[in-house]
């Protein structure tokens, strides 16, 4: 670590997340980053532009150089770090927003931040990250310590009203193993339906023991049983994509995410990028 961040991280944590010289009236963050290769930790003092009370963005602009700073490096194998701000600690998810959408917020914070040390690098390479809150891990000796639920570090991320993605307004409900809920979320402007559409996707996989796709070509060469076991599961049971299977590394069955709002193929694509932000492996049954 350089002695200039040294100096900025005293001054940091002497004062409440408050630093002078050419920061002086900047919000400031610091940022534990994992070491890509080496795993060892360390910290970077950042200017960061909050946009609501669960997410801030931070700009890898390495003060108008030409490549990304180390950290930028760190956070893409590491997003899940550690993050101090004024005298608060807490962990939060990390991901790099899309090329279009950096362009825009890059221009949306020059214009409110015209004197900030950031945005007046004017970076040739730059990156804009959304950092949000991630849950408390599970307490040791709990039945999930060893195995996170899917979804329970990342359940209040992109519920807030802005769709980056350009999906309609999604929800998105994680089921344990045994079917039971373990969280949902829905986003303003989602169908009141949309809940239970959501359940019924990731329900029906469990239920089955199969992917979604499996159920669809199951339903079509028999659609008869298939209208059976449609009325035994009480009407939650949905064959189209949007019910993804949750795994760890070593293949272990977590639950399932359903997501309803947008396209089935859209929907799937949201839980698909949400299980992988999230360390996980996500099945699906599609070619590939």
């Amino acid at each position: 670590m350089s002695d200039f961040n040294e100096k900025i991280i005293e001054e940091f944590r002497a004062n409440e997340g408050r630093v002078g010289g050419m920061f002086e009236g900047a919000r400031m963050i610091l940022i534990h980053h994992i070491g890509a290769q080496s795993g060892v930790e360390r910290v970077a003092p950042l200017v960061h532009f909050p946009e609501d009370d669960d997410h801030t963005v931070i700009v890898a602009s390495a003060g108008g150089a030409p490549n990304h700073p180390a950290w930028f490096h760190n956070l893409k194998a590491n997003p899940k770090i550690e993050v101090e701000v004024g005298t608060e600690r807490y962990t939060v998810l990390a991901e790099e927003l899309p090329r279009t959408e950096r362009d825009e917020y890059w221009k949306r914070v020059v214009a409110e931040n015209p004197a900030s040390p950031t945005t007046s690098a004017r970076p040739t390479a730059s990156s804009h990250w959304c950092g949000c809150p991630a849950c408390p891990e599970p307490e040791a000796g709990s039945a999930h310590a060893d195995h996170p639920r899917p979804g329970q570090d990342h359940r209040r991320r992109r519920t807030a009203p802005r769709h980056r993605s350009g999906f309609q307004p999604l929800t998105v409900v994680v089921l344990d193993p045994g079917g039971a809920p373990v969280a949902l979320g829905r986003q303003d402007g989602s169908g009141y339906l949309r809940p239970d559409l959501a359940t019924a996707k990731a329900w029906g996989l469990l239920g089955m023991g199969m992917n979604n796709r499996t159920l669809a070509a199951r339903a079509e060469a028999a659609p008869d049983l298939y209208t059976t076991i449609v009325a035994l599961a009480g009407g939650k049971l949905v064959s189209v994509p949007g019910g993804v299977f949750v795994r760890d590394a070593d293949g272990t069955l977590l639950g399932a995410v359903g997501i309803s709002g947008d396209t089935s193929l859209n929907d799937e694509a949201a839980a698909l990028a949400g299980i992988a932000a999230a360390g996980l492996v996500a099945e699906t049954g599609a070619d590939g």
